[in-house]
């Protein structure tokens, strides 16, 4: 037996053997990306048509007021309040059942507004790309309620913080939104991109917000004696500066 001939043979076992094992490579990557392809794109459905949903629910909303880029209306198919971004306008939504209390209503509007400035409602977009890039992540949907719950805890310490928002108004205010949503027809609300003044359903949603209004108690008010004490240390540092300006040009 020709020795060459056998090597030819034995090279063109080991390039036939490297080339399966490229294509069973290659069909495995490809069938691993078409799998998260198709499951992003079908994370992608739901956002879709919940995204269609919000639009229907702010094109039936009726207006209310408006403050600057803020566009505040009221609607039949929501039992929470909420507050979502959309191109260069800020929306604040309303359920009819609020309105029965303007101090309710002016809590409700004064929480949302909070949300816009703290950037909630942008975030809320980041987190449902995070959502579709790595849908198969099972910890991500607990993130995202962990982010929700302190958004909130952020929103009511910050709102009670202020002398103008009394906690007790304010505590009232988030147990009349837990009892409208529990008694509600609407069992879970639920809108993509947006910031609400309660997460979750029934029963979730009953007992954080219990917790939150316990919180209410343990959040320090911005008081007089800070602000003066603000204003003093304010003042002092300004003529700390004329004094030292003053000094040196007197040395030179």
């Amino acid at each position: 037996m020709n020795p060459a001939f056998g090597y030819e043979n034995k090279t063109i076992i080991s390039t036939l053997k490297k080339s399966n094992e490229q294509l069973n490579f290659d069909f495995l990557f490809i069938l691993i990306v078409t799998f998260l392809t198709l499951g992003a794109l079908y994370r992608s459905f739901f956002l879709i048509r919940d995204m269609r949903k919000l639009r229907s629910v702010l094109s039936s909303a009726l207006p209310y007021r408006r403050y600057g880029k803020i566009e505040i209306k009221v609607t039949d198919q929501c039992v929470i309040p909420f507050s979502v971004q959309l191109f260069q306008t800020a929306y604040i939504i309303l359920p009819v059942s609020i309105l029965h209390s303007s101090t309710n209503t002016k809590l409700a509007i004064a929480h949302e507004g909070q949300h816009h400035r703290q950037g909630d409602c942008l975030w809320a977009y980041f987190m449902e790309g995070i959502r579709i890039v790595f849908w198969g992540n099972p910890y991500l949907a607990r993130w995202q309620r962990i982010s929700n719950e302190l958004q909130e805890l952020a929103c009511d310490e910050s709102l009670v913080g202020h002398q103008t928002i009394s906690a007790h108004d304010y505590g009232r205010c988030l147990f009349h939104v837990a009892q409208t949503a529990s008694q509600s027809h609407i069992s879970c609300q639920k809108f993509a991109c947006t910031a609400q003044m309660a997460w979750g359903c029934e029963k979730e949603t009953e007992s954080f917000i219990t917790r939150r209004i316990y919180m209410l108690s343990k959040y320090q008010r911005i008081g007089f004696n800070r602000k003066v004490f603000g204003s003093v240390l304010a003042i002092s540092a300004i003529f700390s500066s004329l004094g030292t300006a003053y000094a040196a040009q007197k040395l030179f």
